[in-house]
């Protein structure tokens, strides 16, 4: 067989092909921004060197298979979503954009075209690098060399990620400090998920068995290249004692590899990894007993390899790995929670799918847009659908889920065909079983990335991505028959052409992404310092966060708020089109201003200046700027700056809620009336139907406009969504709202009325404690309700409190009946039946007491009380 070309462009193709499968992935598997930069840089320089060695070639051909089109079909599906539309053409293609978006005359198909431009460059990516590959990957040495860069990809990835596991220091690959992950605790290489590092090392298992497979049946025999071998003095003896050290450092190496593969894929602790790890196995084990190459011994060896690493994590770690698999069953019944987020996050995009079905919402679209479809608050923010198929249709509508069901129905054809063909040829020479057995190694890895995408977003990861893309060039390369593959003969003209639009299309895709790349360090800073601040100053973590931490937030630093509008500042320079950057720096923004104002002695916040607009009825809005200008002087600039953001923010992603509160709130600065403000609240809550925020903001508004009912309606669905909400709720009506009307409109349970009680506690407001003391002791008693232990003994402590000392006896003893041995619990008892004079029930309980803890000096002292009143 002819080998492949050495020539420069030869080696340069393989130099970028290596890049994609070695270095991309180290930039956390290519999903930070600036792995995906250096991979759609990668694989575009080498389409170009790629079409640059074929226009220099005399009649240079192209290889293609009818699986070829369905990716440019892709592209031309993402292309409509992203292009402006004429009104009437996107009416038919997305009619439910007017419906979620009245307030605004949105044009195109996409919802957040931001993303969908970066999603679009991705893409294309994954077409060219498809393209290039199936052409170049004609001959067995090439596809050979292929499955062998994809283990030895696995193997790296395994041999860093067992190494942080050991040593780690909370940074990605000792590097890179996450804003709010680290890579302890598991086995996650360069990957944010460790269950994407198990889907990435998986990929490369299925072709390392193929390597230690067929260095058990076909030896590397490259020794003749070796100087040793070269020397005619050498005798034969010492020739074959090299062979033989040789063959046993590479097949320990290859065992190695496979150790480590297999270990750290279960140190990632992550069930589908598990999973997909013996498929893999399984697909690779049964296919190549039905095609007669393996026998009884390899899968006794594959066996005995996995009980080898199963044992390895007996000794370390497989508690963690038996509650995952656990888990599993616990899922059938609802007791996994991140199941069970999963499973409300697939009935969320099901909702969205229902509703833009034609086209979908827009590549990349999926965080911005399936909020506005939660039927209840969801504690993280899912960035992706957590599904590959349902994120295509989610994104890419009944279209785009088609062209993925073709592309896996034309690969299940191809090798249920293969493996027939195969199987009749069970008697071929040992170099075809070789590459037969390849073939195998590649269909296992494809069967993998088709399975595993069932419940990840694996496919949205550029390194599996494309570590999956080469196995399926090598799949459909080895099982297709020569005649199913066309060789279609293009002109040098048209290859130069071909060289043009991919360098100018890979500088574009370049342009698009080196944006986001720059500005991800300052979004970094940016998530690490707001998280500083949510927790208030403690350190984050134990390693890498709390340094990067330190280094932002010193004591010689600004504020923290000035040290976010720094960094967002920095990210729309670099990146102008992130939405969700503006948004943030509005909100930051009308802060700040807030912040002034209130240390001010005569200043005022927004909320009074906007009802001092209002409420003024200015002429003009030269008139009105004029009066903002006497009323806050200077920082009126912080308030254009905030409406100028805010704008912005929803011309380029209007899925931005948020941004529509701040609109609202800036709606006097525009000179607009008071509906325009309602009009985007109401925006807002099309958008966000169970956000805590959004609710608020519109109960405030129905309250100003003096509809009681309609406020305490949105107020109520804020109460009953989350924890959060209730403390916002009740400090917001605590000091406008008669308790017993709150409790009647509000209609909270037990923990909803205890956090009311504390409220009002910390308040020093006797009355309302009363009355909700009262509110829980009734809910309490309702038929049928059966109170857990601690929360009886909470509201007995309640009622203890407002000195409703009958009823708090009546909650002690409906806890006693829970849990008699409860130390708490007697005591509790004992204090109450003293001050309700009950002395001889006292005296047992506290007796009780003294056998359980003889050094406590408070029963001591009512022992003493309680004898003395006897």
């Amino acid at each position: 067989m002819k080998q492949p070309s050495s020539s420069t462009a030869e080696r340069f193709i393989e130099a970028g092909i290596l890049c994609v499968l070695f270095l991309c992935p180290l930039f956390l598997g290519g999903r930070h921004p600036l792995g995906r930069l250096v991979f759609v840089g990668a694989v575009f320089a080498t389409a170009v060197i790629w079409a640059v060695q074929k226009a220099m070639q005399c009649d240079a051909k192209l290889s293609i298979t009818k699986l070829s089109a369905i990716p440019y079909l892709g592209v031309a599906l993402v292309l409509l979503q992203a292009v402006t539309l004429p009104s009437g053409l996107l009416a038919w293609l997305s009619p439910n954009v007017s419906n979620l978006l009245p307030s605004i005359a949105w044009r195109s198909v996409s919802l957040s075209p931001a993303e969908t431009r970066i999603g679009f460059a991705v893409l294309l990516a994954y077409v060219a690098f498809w393209t290039v590959l199936f052409d170049w990957a004609s001959s067995d040495v090439r596809r050979e060399k292929l499955i062998r860069w994809v283990a030895g990809s696995g193997v790296f990835m395994a041999s860093l990620a067992l190494l942080q596991y050991l040593l780690p220091n909370g940074r990605y690959l000792w590097v890179h400090a996450h804003p709010f992950r680290e890579p302890t605790g598991a086995a996650t290489g360069a990957f944010e998920n460790p269950n994407h590092f198990a889907h990435f090392v998986t990929l490369g298992l299925g072709p390392l068995l193929w390597v230690a497979w067929k260095q058990i049946v076909s030896p590397t025999d490259r020794f003749a290249q070796l100087r040793l071998f070269k020397r005619s003095k050498t005798d034969e003896r010492t020739k074959l004692r090299a062979k033989q050290q040789i063959r046993s450092v590479i097949n320990a190496a290859i065992g190695l590899s496979l150790a480590i593969s297999l270990v750290t894929i279960f140190l990632s602790y992550s069930r589908g990894g598990l999973v997909v790890a013996l498929l893999a196995i399984a697909v690779l084990s049964v296919t190549g007993l039905y095609v007669r190459i393996l026998d009884r011994r390899c899968l006794l060896g594959g066996i005995a390899a996995t009980a080898v690493c199963t044992l390895v994590l007996l000794l370390h770690g497989m508690d963690k790995v038996g509650r995952e698999i656990g888990s599993l069953n616990a899922a059938r019944t609802g007791n996994d929670v991140s199941l069970a987020s999963r499973q409300e996050l697939w009935a969320t995009v099901w909702r969205g799918t229902t509703s833009f079905p034609r086209l979908g919402v827009g590549a990349g679209a999926h965080r911005d847009v399936y909020p506005a479809f939660l039927d209840r608050p969801q504690a993280v923010t899912f960035t992706h659908a957590e599904s590959s198929y349902l994120q295509v249709l989610f994104e890419a509508g009944w279209p785009g889920f088609v062209l993925v069901i073709a592309s896996v129905f034309v690969l299940a054809q191809l090798a249920i065909r293969f493996a027939k063909s195969a199987r009749s040829n069970a008697t071929a020479n040992a170099d075809d079983k070789v590459h037969l057995m390849m073939t195998m190694a590649a269909i296992a890895g494809v069967c993998v990335a088709l399975v595993h995408a069932v419940f990840d977003f694996v496919w949205h990861i550029p390194a599996c991505m494309s570590l999956a893309i080469v196995l399926v060039v090598v799949f459909v390369r080895g099982a297709s028959r020569q005649e199913s593959i066309t060789r279609v003969s293009l002109q040098r003209s048209a290859w130069i052409v071909l060289v043009c639009v991919l360098s100018v299309v890979g500088i574009g895709n370049v342009k698009t992404l080196y944006g986001p790349a720059m500005a991800s360090r300052h979004w970094d800073d940016y998530l690490t310092v707001s998280l500083a601040q949510n927790q208030k100053y403690r350190p984050i973590t134990r390693y890498g966060r709390q340094r990067t931490a330190a280094e932002l937030v010193t004591a010689d630093s600004p504020s923290l708020s000035e040290k976010m509008i720094d960094s967002l500042q920095q990210v729309i320079r670099y990146d102008p089109r992130n939405g969700r950057a503006h948004s943030r720096l509005a909100s930051l923004t009308l802060e700040m201003f807030d912040h002034k104002q209130t240390r001010l002695p005569d200043g005022m916040g927004l909320a009074s200046i906007r009802d001092a607009a209002y409420a003024s009825e200015f002429h003009s809005a030269a008139e009105l700027h004029a009066w903002l200008d006497r009323a806050v002087g200077k920082d009126k600039e912080l308030l254009d700056v905030a409406l100028r953001h805010a704008k912005r923010s929803i011309e380029l992603c209007p899925m931005e809620a948020s941004s529509y509160l701040y609109l609202a709130d800036l709606a006097f600065m525009q000179h607009r009336s008071p509906e325009m403000r309602t009009r985007q609240l109401q925006q807002a809550a099309r958008l966000r139907q169970v956000d805590g925020t959004v609710l608020m903001a519109m109960g405030q508004e129905y309250a100003v406009r003096g509809n009681a009912a309609a406020a305490f309606a949105q107020w109520r669905n804020a109460f009953h969504l989350s924890s959060g909400n209730r403390k916002r709720v009740i400090e917001t009506l605590s000091n406008h709202v008669p308790v017993d009307m709150m409790l009647a409109q509000l209609q909270p349970d037990i923990a909803a009325a205890q956090k009311m009680f504390a409220h009002y506690r910390a308040d020093k407001n006797k009355l309302a404690m009363e009355q909700t003391a009262a509110y829980l002791h009734d809910f309490a008693s309702q038929p049928n309700m059966d109170l857990e232990f601690r929360a009886s003994l909470e509201i007995a402590d309640a009622l203890s409190l407002v000195k409703d000392f009958d009823h708090a006896m009546w909650h002690l003893q409906s806890a006693r009946k829970k849990n008699p041995h409860d130390y708490g619990l007697r005591l509790r008892m004992a204090q109450l039946q003293l001050k309700l004079k009950q002395f001889s029930e006292a005296e047992e309980n506290l007796r009780w007491c003294k056998r359980r803890r003889s050094d406590d000096q408070r029963v001591d002292k009512m022992l003493q009380e309680t004898n003395s009143r006897l």
